[in-house]
């Protein structure tokens, strides 16, 4: 089986450019033959290319080539490149499978509709139409497909992660107790929100064993950083919180393995994959009802609340003062979890299954 993944670029902090690294990472191992085309490859379009020997094209150079390719999987929607491609699959009946990641998300469509309007009805629609299956992160995407008039099927395969060290064996505990938000900093993840709760906790106290700190991890978007710390500093919060830029690699396990929790109050994920990641190094996480992390409640690994300022900080209180020892064995059981869902094996498997089932038929 041959595989050509198309995805503008793998760029950092991104979950789609996560989901094709650790993807593309495991076919290798299980010796499967695939490319990847990009916009560009060169600088920032590289980012975080897979660790593996492979090849990388230009999306440009592909489709005016005569190759071919069992599978066309297409990551993510709406830029010229991915369209150009599709087109030029569907042209020379190569079966497409399309991760939108998140991009049909309700929020997602309305956010610059006015931009997104004529490419919906004139280009991105009709291509979609044409996929031979969709692949979404959680059930909650396979919902926005449907809701869309996408009646082909679905398979749904998570992000998935590489499991942590143990514990906090790796890293020294901070002086202060740590609260983690990784992600873009951008409207969109709510962080308007968690400051707004933050001064709520704040106000309220925290708990004897220790001060804490709001650590918000990630690269800024639109300028909404200089946003936040304004508000940090009109509610007179600045001083206990944190924004440390974007972290990669080591530097990036070093935020989980020295965190107490990690939070994630969006108002919209297709999936959430900082939420994984944060398990599979034991620690408990907060995620808002917009998420799909129904799981952190059911399984007894964190909170799955609203994301409105007085529940956050509620839930925050409630996750300070619930001490060590349960903050300790909610991360067990996340990190149970990602043991049995969420390994890139397991994933990847899922994924080669719909790519035959698209070859069967």
């Amino acid at each position: 089986m041959k595989i050509l993944h198309v995805i503008t670029s793998l760029r950092k902090s991104a979950g789609t450019t996560t989901f094709v690294n650790g993807l593309c990472e495991t076919l290798h191992t299980l010796g499967y033959e695939f490319v990847i085309a990009l916009t560009r490859i060169d600088g920032e379009y590289l980012g975080e290319a897979p660790q593996v020997s492979f090849r990388i094209v230009r999306i440009a150079d592909v489709v005016r080539s005569d190759e071919r390719f069992d599978v066309v999987h297409m990551h993510g929607l709406w830029e010229f490149p991915l369209i150009s491609a599709a087109r030029w699959a569907v042209a020379n009946g190569m079966p497409i499978i399309w991760s939108p990641h998140g991009a049909l998300a309700p929020w997602a469509m309305r956010h610059h509709w006015w931009k997104k309007s004529l490419v919906w009805h004139f280009a991105q629609k009709p291509l979609l139409k044409k996929a031979a299956l969709f692949h979404s992160t959680a059930e909650q995407e396979s919902g926005w497909i449907r809701g869309l008039g996408f009646s082909q099927n679905i398979i749904e395969a998570p992000l998935g992660t590489t499991i942590g060290t143990e514990g906090h064996k790796n890293v020294q505990r901070p002086e202060k107790r740590r609260l983690l938000f990784v992600g873009r900093i951008y409207p969109v993840k709510g962080l308007v929100n968690l400051i707004n709760a933050w001064r709520l906790v704040c106000d309220s106290g925290f708990p004897d064993e220790g001060s804490w700190v709001l650590r918000i991890v990630g690269p800024d978007q639109a300028g909404h950083r200089v946003e936040l710390e304004k508000l940090a500093q009109a509610l007179k919060v600045d001083g206990s919180i944190e924004f440390p830029g974007p972290k990669f690699g080591d530097d990036l396990i070093d935020e989980y393995e020295s965190c107490d929790c990690l939070v994630l109050p969006s108002f919209t994920e297709n999936f959430g994959g900082v939420v994984v990641d944060a398990m599979a190094h034991s620690k408990p996480c907060i995620a808002s009802t917009f998420t799909p992390w129904r799981e952190l409640k059911e399984r007894g690994c964190g909170w799955w609340v609203s994301n409105e300022p007085s529940v956050l900080a509620n839930t925050i209180r409630e996750m300070m003062y619930a001490g060590d020892a349960l903050r300790f064995e909610m991360g067990k059981r996340g990190r149970e979890l990602v043991e049995e869902k969420y390994t890139w094996n397991a994933i990847t498997k899922k994924m080669v299954e719909g790519y035959i089932k698209v070859l069967r038929k």
